[in-house]
């Protein structure tokens, strides 16, 4: 084979060999993220918290701790979540409606499962409760703030 021809091949397997990792990195998740505002500044605020529960996760989370945010897994293979928060100052329960879609990633690396909030509802100690971002594609980005 000619020089040219081993430089094409090379080039070939270089760029075939990125293709496929670019198109096989998913970043996705079913975790959520909430961040606590308060309503009389309007601005992030760390809570105590007693503990959290979600349901069909059999695991109990921020048992007693602080935080501004808090990142929990929606429930697998189901349309609603549960939430229950608990704390010293009045528990809050959340009802997430989400939509839960599976799109082809490629072919080589399979489907990946997409998350888009249609609803949350609210009752106990929350004054509001408002959705910021829809699309569930990384915890780094807040989907729900909690005013309190």
């Amino acid at each position: 084979m000619k020089p040219s021809g081993w430089l094409i091949v090379f080039a070939l397997l270089t760029l075939n060999s990125c293709f496929e990792q670019g198109d096989c990195q998913d970043q996705t998740s079913n975790r959520i993220t909430f961040e606590f505002i308060s309503s009389s500044t309007n601005k992030p605020s760390e809570i105590a918290i007693d503990s959290v529960t979600v349901s069909g996760v059999d695991k109990t989370f921020y048992k007693g701790e602080k935080a501004s945010r808090i990142i929990l897994p929606l429930t697998p293979g189901s349309s609603n979540t549960e939430l229950k928060i608990y704390r010293p100052l009045g528990n809050i329960s959340l009802n997430i409606s989400y939509l839960e879609r599976s799109t082809l990633l490629d072919p080589a690396c399979g489907a990946r499962v997409l998350f888009t909030l249609k609803e949350v509802s609210f009752t106990g100690s929350a004054s509001k409760v408002q959705i910021i971002k829809s699309l569930i594609s990384s915890v780094q980005e807040t989907h729900v703030k909690i005013y309190l």
